[in-house]
């Protein structure tokens, strides 16, 4: 998984172009989203009952598509023409890794949560003194 947008990175430079595409781009985005998704629903349902963990991975996402989407420049004719937006294009540079961190923050909370709960609850009629019965 992180090394994915490297090998993308690097299969744009021979020739792949269409992965430039803002369709491929959004659906990445989203696929992400999905994904993402079922990792906290699990951390929830199974593990710990809190939502801050997906509320800030929510806060990441939003922060990348913002960015993305009004600071990316989708002109493609603009590339080619060699004349980049280095302003929009230098917002985007800053204002995804923002994204990226929060929602990797959001995992990180996520997973000690999900390893510090403690999943297994023992019937409290079958607690005798103080200790479970065996």
């Amino acid at each position: 998984c992180a090394a994915m947008p490297f090998i993308i990175l690097f299969l744009t430079l021979y020739g792949l172009q269409f992965v430039a595409n803002p369709l491929v781009e959004y659906s990445f985005i989203c696929l992400s989203l999905v994904l993402g998704s079922f990792t906290f629903k699990h951390g929830y349902y199974k593990h710990h009952r809190k939502i801050y963990p997906f509320a800030i991975f929510l806060t990441g996402f939003l922060i990348v598509l913002v960015g993305h989407y009004f600071f990316h420049n989708h002109s493609h004719e603009a590339l080619l023409e060699n004349q980049p937006d280095h302003v929009t294009d230098g917002i985007l540079f800053m204002v995804a890794p923002i994204g990226a961190v929060t929602i990797a923050i959001s995992h990180l909370i996520n997973r000690r949560l999900s390893k510090n709960s403690s999943t297994c609850s023992v019937n409290k009629s079958l607690i005798i003194d103080g200790q479970p019965a065996k």
